[in-house]
């Protein structure tokens, strides 16, 4: 059997599984479309991205920011695709969160047309707590004025909301439905048995919302789905506040009939809100660029940065969050902040109207209980902030639940609301591990200031470390992850124009990477192909890395002789200084601070990278309130032995 043959066998399998459901059932299938033809002549004074997709024939890919009419532009769309489709097509719109599938279910039951005799339109809604949404609407709606009159008790309610859900689950009546991208995929991935989900997605028109939201291997499923679609007659349109030209030609890839791309006009919608970030208090100002990058992406408002080492002081960020009309302010702090901290949020939460506030950084990782429990309203970043920041904006405009924002910590209220007696509880989200946020490249607003001040350029390839260090802080020991190197070249290119505006300044650029080599068989082309695009650059460049990078006992003579070529080639292509962390040179303190290392194996680096000319930094911690005075001895030891530097050799 082929494969043509065999999906028509599958696609006729779930034909008769629907009709013995629905007949088995007494359900019927339901003929009227909510989706009334011509769909743009309902609004009033269509945008020219709207009129756009109103006119296209097939797929659609449209770009256009949050507020600017998507959703009807998409409608626009699909009603125009019904004219010249055979059969009765259905509409499914997919989306990536509950809370938007809730919220775009209840604009459709108030937008769409109902079926003649009928108060509302019958639109599915499918997602992993349909029940859940199902009854909370019924109870909304049961407006009943007195015990009397209200016929239904809420059990009741309860199991038609569970028979209501499996039925939308099952049978495919509605030809509207709202849903996960996972409901749809369950049928090219769980086989046989889900052969009625595929025969809804044939002979279809999808809309795709926001799909520049999932993971990247949620959106390979669904781009391999889109080549199904289209080859069960399914037309496919694609509405996103923005996608990435990568995405875009892996969709074009995808859908070999050709798609139809519409931008939407600058300026088209309104600012949705606009977001600060301050950064305080002499520490690098990357963190808040990364943010801002990242809040940019999104396309739905304004980003201002401030940092306190370009001559921001702590009155201008207070004055600034009074009068600037910030919907959310973002506050990064580290070690030795916290007094400034709680300042800037004591005078933010006194305001009448407080914007809201997320706070990220060592610092409010550390002490998130006791931020929590002085500033209830308070949010809390608990990983790398760039998903979190993408999340909030989008929970800030009603499209997501605070609790399905990634990465946050927040006081939430006491469970079954009972009344609470003791403080409330600290949820947590789950955070994005960094292999899965291969773009991490900053904005530039704050590099010309920060040269002007005399600072440095930073940026960083890689983030995490591959080591489980006992003193360090940070939630990402032992994951370790790189950039997408091909996003390199652009913005070495635009850091080079900054350093062209300021000759006096050195080019060199600091990669603040926690492990600059990192481990698995690329290590090494990987830190080759960095160090030949910043050369190529014409910039020098300064890191850190691991000691055991340099010597390791477990790997033989070839191995230390590869990197020590390495070494010396990096050297040659811009390397001016390079920061080991030794810690120790006493190894029951490296056992302790689960360094992974020995006292030998230290000396031995340090000697080698002494001898093979390479400029260092050593990190060495003097003291631990758990070492013994015969430790402490060693470790002075240690730190007085002249054999360990030696002249660079030829």
């Amino acid at each position: 059997m082929s494969p043509e043959e065999g999906l028509v066998a599958v696609l006729l399998q779930g034909a008769v599984t629907l009709a013995d459901h629905s007949g088995s059932a007494h359900v019927p299938l339901q003929t009227h479309m909510p989706l009334p033809p011509a769909f743009l002549t309902t609004l009033a004074t269509p945008y020219p991205h709207q009129k756009a997709a109103a006119d296209t024939r097939g797929h659609l890919v449209l770009r256009a920011p949050t507020g600017s009419g998507k959703t009807e532009a998409a409608l626009a769309w699909a009603s125009h695709q019904l004219d010249d489709m055979s059969g009765q097509p259905r509409l499914i719109w997919v989306l990536p969160y509950r809370a938007s599938i809730d919220a775009a279910w209840k604009r459709f039951l108030h937008n769409l047309v109902p079926e003649p005799g009928a108060a509302q339109p019958d639109i599915a809604v499918l997602h992993a707590t349909t029940v859940q949404t199902l009854l909370t609407h019924a109870v909304a709606e049961d407006t009943t004025p007195t015990r009397e009159a209200s016929a239904v008790p809420k059990h009741t309610m309860a199991v038609q909301a569970r028979d209501r859900a499996h039925a939308m689950r099952t049978l495919f009546a509605q030809r509207v439905r709202v849903s996960t991208p996972h409901q749809l995929l369950r049928a090219a991935i769980a086989g046989p048995r889900y052969s009625s989900f595929l025969l809804e997605q044939a002979n279809a028109l999808i809309v795709l919302d926001e799909l520049h939201a999932y993971d990247p291997t949620t959106f390979g499923r669904i781009c391999a789905a889109m080549g199904l679609w289209e080859q069960l007659g399914s037309r496919v349109a694609i509405a996103s506040a923005t996608l990435a030209p990568p995405m875009l030609d892996l969709i074009r890839d995808t859908l070999t009939n050709g798609v139809t791309v519409h931008q939407a006009p600058s300026g088209t919608a309104p600012d949705r809100h606009r977001l600060v970030a301050h950064h305080p208090w002499r520490v690098r100002n990357l963190a808040i660029s990364d943010l801002a990058r990242a809040a940019r992406a999104s396309l739905c408002g304004q980003v201002e940065l401030m940092d306190m080492q370009l001559g921001t002081s702590l009155a201008d960020i207070c004055a600034a969050i009074t009068t600037g009309d910030y919907d959310l302010v973002g506050i990064s702090a580290t070690f030795g902040q916290h007094d400034l901290l709680t300042r800037a949020l004591d005078h933010t939460f006194a305001l009448t109207e407080p914007p809201t506030v997320i706070a990220g950084g060592s610092l409010t990782a550390r002490n998130e209980a006791l931020l929590l429990q002085r500033y209830p309203h308070l949010l809390i970043a608990r990983g790398a902030g760039e998903p979190t920041i993408a999340d909030l904006i989008t929970w800030h405009h009603g499209d997501l639940a605070l609790e399905e924002v990634r990465g946050l910590g927040y006081t939430g209220a006491p469970r079954g609301g009972a009344l609470a007696v003791t403080p409330p509880s600290v949820r947590r989200t789950p955070t994005v591990a960094n292999r899965h946020q291969p773009d991490m490249l900053p904005e530039l607003d704050l590099l010309a200031a920060t040269l002007d001040h005399h600072g440095v350029a930073q940026l960083e390839t890689s983030r995490g470390c591959t080591n489980y260090c006992s003193f360090c802080p940070r939630g990402h020991k032992g994951m370790w992850s790189s950039l997408t190197l091909q996003s390199l070249p652009w913005m070495l290119e635009e850091i080079g124009a900054a350093f062209d505006r300021h000759p006096g300044t050195a080019r060199t650029l600091y990669l603040v990477d926690e492990e600059i080599i990192g481990h698995g068989p690329d290590s090494l082309p990987r830190i080759r192909d960095i160090a030949n695009q910043l050369h190529q650059a014409g910039m020098t460049w300064e890191s850190s890395c691991r000691i055991d990078r340099i010597v390791d006992p477990s790997h033989d003579r070839a191995w230390h002789l590869e990197r020590a070529q390495l070494w010396r080639d990096l050297c040659g292509q811009g390397l001016c200084r390079m920061l080991f962390g030794v810690e120790s040179g006493v190894t029951s303190v490296l056992a302790r601070f689960n360094k992974e290392t020995t006292a030998e194996q230290n000396a031995l680096a340090i000697r080698t990278l002494s001898a093979l000319g390479v400029p260092t930094r050593y990190t060495y911690i003097t003291f631990d309130h758990l070492m013994s005075a015969e430790e402490l001895a060693a470790t002075h030891a240690f730190q007085a032995r002249t054999d360990l530097l030696l002249r660079p050799l030829p």
